[in-house]
Parts: C-alpha cells; sequence; structure tokens
C-alpha cells in the first residue's frame, strides 16, 4: 500500500461502526419517546382540577395517578 492510502478492511470497520450506531439510535430512540406519558386534567366537580396521568372510577370515588406528586391518590366523586 502507498503511504496515506487506507486498506479496504478499515474502510469496512468505519462503514460498519456507523450501520451499528444508526441501528442503535434506531431502537433506542422510539422507547424512550414512549416512556414518557402526557399529563391531562382531571376537572373535579368543585372547579378545581388535578394533573393526572391515569384515572379509575371506583363507584363515588375517583382514584388518579398525580403527574404533580408521582403517586396515587383518591378524591370523593360528587
Amino acid at each position: 500500500m502507498f503511504p496515506g492510502m487506507k486498506s479496504p478492511i478499515c474502510k469496512a470497520g468505519a462503514i460498519l461502526a456507523v450501520a451499528l450506531s444508526l441501528a442503535a439510535l434506531c431502537i433506542v430512540l422510539p422507547t424512550a419517546s414512549r416512556a414518557q406519558t402526557q399529563a391531562r386534567r382531571l376537572i373535579l366537580k368543585d372547579g378545581s382540577y388535578q394533573s393526572v396521568t391515569k384515572y379509575e372510577i371506583h363507584g363515588e370515588r375517583v382514584r388518579y395517578f398525580s403527574a404533580e406528586r408521582g403517586e396515587w391518590r383518591k378524591s370523593r366523586n360528587q
């Protein structure tokens, strides 16, 4: 080989590294964006609201996951 010329093996290694990096990004980025859940407003009958990610209605009670506190809370459904 002449000085300054890269061997075909070195080029193939660089191309393989770039391809693997792009494949890893294609796998990691969509799963990371799915982990974030959009907070919604749960409007209560007294006019106040809670920022929630999930909620369930159980009879006269509403159970919701507070986006601000990061814990499940309960409220009366009146």
